[in-house]
């Protein structure tokens, strides 16, 4: 459809019909990340698969994990590694500083426009760096006034913004 997807993860997928598997494969050698873990598919769906129908799910596995350059990630091991693997293949499109486990980002893509909404879910204020993936000039939103400021930037990078944060208790912008 119209939806774009830099990043498509198959959690633990054993079964997948073969035009979504050859779907994915297209993604996957045009440049988008496919991510399987726990196992990768193998079998097709349904009691009228055959053999064949399963050994073509087998063989597009084989070209997407297997060999010197796979074009797809199998991280067999969810809890230990999934989270840096992902991070380091595509960075976060927002991230805060340490121990600021209770304040989450929703992005969305506007034209030109990067759209963040952060909400703080603890009872507390939490005063945080928040390091976003986009470019240009930031403005915080106020959701409860509709007033918006420009945003005090912490610094810049290349492709990222980090703006200080006081978000108070159960707070967002």
């Amino acid at each position: 459809g119209r939806n774009r997807y830099r990043m498509i993860i198959l959690p633990g997928v054993e079964i997948i019909p073969a035009t979504t598997y050859e779907a994915l494969e297209r993604f996957a050698t045009g440049g988008g990340i496919l991510v399987a873990t726990r196992r990768l598919p193998k079998l097709a769906p349904g009691f009228l698969a055959t053999a064949a129908d399963h050994a073509k799910i087998a063989e597009i596995s084989r070209r997407l994990f297997e060999g010197a350059s796979p074009s797809a990630h199998f991280f067999a091991a969810e809890t230990t590694e999934l989270a840096a693997k992902l991070a380091a293949l595509l960075p976060p499109a927002a991230s805060v500083s340490a121990s600021a486990e209770d304040i989450g980002f929703a992005h969305r893509r506007a034209g030109a426009a990067e759209i963040y909404f952060g909400a703080n879910t603890a009872n507390v204020r939490r005063n945080v760096e928040a390091t976003f993936r986009a470019k240009g000039a930031a403005e915080l939103w106020d959701p409860m006034s509709g007033q918006a400021n420009a945003a005090a930037v912490v610094r810049r990078g290349q492709d990222t913004v980090t703006l200080a944060l006081d978000l108070e208790a159960y707070g967002s912008r």
